[in-house]
């Protein structure tokens, strides 16, 4: 309502500075789930007013916006092409703020492509950063989980799990980490303890997975260690609260992404004994995946297509 009727006010001072603040501020305090069209909308007045006030600062949010949007409903072309100016614009910039800017997209973007050796390579920069470059460190949340989604794919998830476990504690804003360390321990065959944070994470139909700009990818997350637990009640729960986000990105900016919200309902519909409803979120899934250009998350489905 705030972030609203500054837009209104600043609508009418005609001022297109003080409008480019209040445009991110309503962008930023309305980033949820449901409204993914009104955000597009958003960032494209953002890229038009930010370019006509010519601040630097307001350009990178501004196209920032726009990439992440973009990638939210899995228009990965048009998200790309967007990225290349956020880290043009931030490497002239050289702030701190921004800089890490240039980094973590482009790490998320080669994780969810399949280039693992540039996501290695971004990795090892992310890991160097010393002094915090967000008041809230996101810069070492997002490394952390890059590393836990390379390091999975790799079949190294030991090696990750010093950082899961320390983004638990570290990160309670966060809640996504402790998806993915449900997914880390079952992962590992550790299936009691998998089971333990799991369930504490299920308590209140997943309540404490609140509707923010990462809730997609903190339930997929959440939704693929209930698969591997076989937990049909949670399931149930699960599905019902993804259901209406098929088609959707599951991605969270910038930690990253787990492909398209299909294949999860595909997992939870098999734990349901729901064969054709599977078959169906699956192969959506696989489509889906293949035309975001998500090679390892079409692969992943194709499997668990073959497992129904």
């Amino acid at each position: 309502t705030l972030s609203r009727e500054a837009v209104e006010l600043a609508r009418q001072l005609g001022d297109p500075a003080t409008l480019s603040y209040v445009l991110a501020g309503r962008y930023w305090a309305t980033w949820w789930p449901e409204n993914p069209d009104e955000r597009l909308s958003l960032a494209e007045e953002m890229v038009s007013v930010a370019e006509a006030v010519g601040d630097a600062e307001r350009m990178i949010d501004a196209h920032l916006m726009l990439y992440m949007s973009y990638a939210d409903v899995g228009r990965m072309a048009e998200a790309r092409a967007t990225l290349e100016d956020v880290v043009r614009l931030s490497t002239d910039l050289r702030q701190p703020a921004q800089l890490w800017l240039a980094v973590a997209p482009r790490a998320l973007v080669a994780l969810m492509e399949g280039n693992f050796a540039l996501a290695e390579e971004l990795l090892g920069r992310e890991l160097k950063w010393g002094s915090p470059m967000t008041p809230l460190r996101d810069e070492t949340s997002a490394a952390r989980f890059h590393l836990f989604l390379l390091r999975r794919e790799q079949g190294r998830l030991a090696d990750a799990e010093p950082a899961v476990r320390a983004s638990v504690d570290d990160f309670p804003w966060y809640p996504l980490h402790r998806a993915a360390l449900a997914c880390l321990l079952v992962d590992l065959g550790r299936e009691d303890e998998a089971r333990s944070v799991f369930d504490d994470l299920a308590e209140h139909e997943f309540r404490a997975l609140y509707r923010d700009s990462e809730w997609l990818l903190g339930m997929c997350l959440a939704s693929d260690a209930c698969a591997q637990l076989g937990d049909a009640a949670a399931a149930e729960v699960l599905y019902e609260q993804l259901a209406p986000f098929a088609g959707r990105h599951a991605v969270g900016h910038g930690e990253g992404s787990v492909g398209m919200v299909d294949r999860y309902l595909g997992l939870l519909a098999s734990t349901l004994g729901r064969s054709d409803d599977a078959e169906r979120h699956l192969d959506e899934g696989i489509r889906l995946n293949e035309q975001m250009g998500a090679r390892p998350w079409a692969a992943h489905t194709r499997h668990d297509l073959a497992n129904v």
